[in-house]
């Protein structure tokens, strides 16, 4: 369903259970009232549809609500003529769903924005409905208000609408700020030094009209050149933190290539956007690659492990994907993203779903978090990060990785110091030994916490996996 829903030309879905659906009878009084003109004129609105408690009976005859959106820039909400195009628009997304999901579920109900428009004349009353199986009753003669199932449904969108937010920014953010799916503002990825002012401008005006939602821009790597960026990599995300002040510091950069080799550079990325985010109080963002294009191989489960993990051992309070769905291929060679162009789920669905659920069965460790050190051991180190030392920090008494490649970060949360053991290869795992000098529990993927007898453990790290440690402050 929610495949065909964005194959019909929709936007964003969510997911509710009927049982725990309002019916507000001031909506339908409203409807009653012939506020907007349709009332007794059609086979979608009422009273053709019945009564509230009628369509309280036709909804609970399934368990689940499918809620779809799709928005509209619109150059003036007083526009009539581009409001109804763009109803007549939703409406024709709607009949188009509805033909593709018929004939394989066969009973279904579909919902759509206010009247039916599908004949030009209607035959209510006189004579029954001449395309009933097109026929899709108004959301709001069923009593529904949409903002309050829109965020009943948790569905959240960036916003985005290319010159037209810059050029005529308080119209804009007027018209879609109090949109209960609103997240916040997309400006632009990866600028340069030169483009800093106009955005911080940009972003000003923004904040001027609503103070009360993200302002998000993305980051360039740390392998673009500097007469790109306009200074050195380090320089650019100070300048860009002092300069445009967003409410969180992300950034992209993808390790993992398709001779296997992971960029040796990415690690000093890590360290330069960890320590700039904690500098400037700010929640630091970070991506992992989902979707392949030269020079970068199809996901596995050991790169996206190394790239997550690795984010959240530095810190990272937000993971982003590039992408869910395949992009349209052109300049780059876009292939095996978790849903593919067709809309299909591919292996890499799979791969992504079982990493959020790993992730979000120890989110308690991450989220709110703060990272105290991150240290590298074994094998060749980096550039850019710093060497587990010896003596070893506390709580750390033993630390052997047998040779294998890592990272410890230690991430103070609440009444808990985690350290966390992340394997820095996505191709070799190894055994290791980890003592402590308190007593210590280990939390398994599955969420579980277990303690650990004698303060020691001797495991096995797959590649591109973490291991985590939990002790008391």
């Amino acid at each position: 369903v929610q495949r065909e829903i964005f194959r019909a030309g929709f936007q964003d879905s969510g997911v509710l259970e009927t049982g725990a659906l309002r019916f507000h009878e001031e909506v339908r009084a409203a409807c009653e009232g012939n506020r907007c003109r349709g009332f007794d004129g059609s086979w979608a609105c009422p009273p053709a549809v019945g009564s509230l408690a009628e369509c309280r009976v036709r909804v609970w005859d399934y368990d689940k609500l499918q809620l779809f959106s799709k928005a509209y820039m619109l150059p003036d909400a007083m526009d009539f003529s581009a409001v109804g195009g763009a109803m007549r628009d939703f409406k024709e997304c709607a009949w188009a769903l509805g033909r593709r999901l018929r004939p394989r579920l066969g009973k279904l109900l579909i919902l759509s924005n206010e009247g039916c428009g599908r004949c030009k004349t209607c035959t209510w009353p006189e004579a029954p409905c001449r395309f009933p199986e097109e026929l899709q009753p108004s959301i709001e003669g069923f009593g529904f208000i949409v903002s309050e199932l829109a965020q009943q449904a948790g569905i959240k969108v960036m916003f985005t609408c290319g010159d037209a937010l810059n050029n005529d920014t308080e119209n804009v953010v007027n018209q879609v700020k109090n949109h209960p799916a609103l997240y916040g503002y997309f400006l632009r990825d990866e600028p340069t030094n030169a483009d800093l002012p106009a955005l911080a401008a940009w972003a000003d005006r923004i904040r001027a009209a609503d103070p009360d939602h993200e302002i998000y821009l993305n980051l360039f790597p740390n392998y673009v050149d500097e007469a790109t960026l306009g200074s050195t990599y380090e320089e650019h995300v100070k300048l860009f933190t002092k300069t445009v002040k967003t409410t969180m510091l992300s950034f992209d950069h993808y390790p993992v290539l398709e001779s296997g080799v992971v960029r040796g550079g990415w690690w000093a990325n890590l360290e330069i956007i960890s320590r700039e985010a904690a500098a400037a109080g700010l929640p630091m963002w970070a991506f992992a690659l989902s979707t392949a294009h030269h020079p970068y191989p199809i996901a596995t489960q050991a790169s996206l492990r190394l790239q997550l993990y690795t984010d959240l051992a530095y810190g990272a309070q937000c993971l982003q994907y590039f992408t869910y769905w395949c992009p349209t291929p052109g300049t780059w060679d876009f292939h095996d993203a978790p849903i593919a162009e067709d809309g299909t789920k591919t292996a890499v669905y799979d791969l992504v779903k079982a990493m959020n659920k790993e992730i979000q069965a120890r989110a308690g460790v991450w989220v709110g978090g703060k990272v105290q050190k991150v240290y590298h051991v074994g094998g060749d180190i980096p550039y850019g990060v710093t060497t587990l030392p010896n003596p070893l920090p506390e709580p750390l008494k033993k630390l052997d990785t047998k040779g294998g490649e890592a990272i410890i970060s230690f991430i103070e949360n609440g009444n808990y110091l985690y350290a966390m053991l992340v394997n820095r290869s996505h191709l070799q795992g190894f055994d290791y030994s980890a003592a402590f000098t308190k007593d210590v529990a280990q939390v398994y993927a599955d969420g579980s916490i277990v303690n650990i007898p004698g303060r020691t453990a001797n495991r096995h790290l797959d590649p591109g996996d973490c291991a985590i440690f939990r002790l008391k402050k």
